[in-house]
């Protein structure tokens, strides 16, 4: 999972790349071909199917607590898709702890800290929106497209909003009790076969 959220962050460069190129030049450049745009989105599907499968039959989280992890987790992608590239890329590269549990600081600081993610969610939104309102024909490669580049920007959306999260006094009830696992299963015992 992780090569693949190195891979993504590289699938979200050329995204945008292409898709400044499609606003730039409407009439020499198309969307691309629905079968390269549906990859991506099948993707994420089975990810977030995964995810809530898990977590609520293995876990025994509730639907909030499900979608907080959901949130929580999509919004490490891009940085651990950064280490990936970075570890494939270099061999002298130091691990960095991140800080946990520190004081929360002010909003401009959290907003600081996730300057990155920011930066290219608002990118993707606008090339979404560009695509969608400004194009001179419709296509549904280009719909497609615009979905591909929506589903692309939420976990950079999850990283702004976990970032708001960390400064704002917000009451744990609001996810719910902290949910017990699921009852494992019975062990299996293992009963000698006596023979008489």
């Amino acid at each position: 999972p992780w090569l693949a959220d190195g891979l993504n962050v590289l699938f979200t460069l050329g995204a945008m790349f292409w898709s400044t190129a499609m606003i730039l030049y409407p009439r020499d450049l198309e969307a691309p071909v629905m079968a390269f745009s549906a990859l991506p989105l099948a993707l994420f599907l089975f990810k977030i199917t995964k995810l809530g499968h898990l977590y609520m039959t293995r876990v025994g989280a509730n639907v909030m607590q499900t979608l907080g992890a959901g949130i929580a987790g999509l919004s490490l992608s891009h940085t651990i898709g950064l280490a990936v590239l970075r570890g494939v890329a270099t061999s002298g590269e130091p691990f960095f702890r991140t800080p946990k549990g520190g004081d929360a600081g002010s909003l401009w600081r959290a907003l600081y800290a996730a300057r990155d993610e920011l930066l290219l969610m608002s990118g993707l939104l606008t090339a979404a929106y560009l695509l969608d309102r400004n194009m001179p024909y419709e296509s549904p490669d280009r719909s497609l497209w615009v979905a591909v580049l929506l589903i692309q920007a939420l976990p950079y959306t999850a990283t702004v909003l976990m970032a708001l999260v960390s400064v704002l006094p917000l009451p744990g009830w609001i996810i719910g009790k902290a949910g017990g696992q699921s009852t494992p299963p019975p062990p299996v015992v293992d009963v000698p076969v006596t023979q008489t």
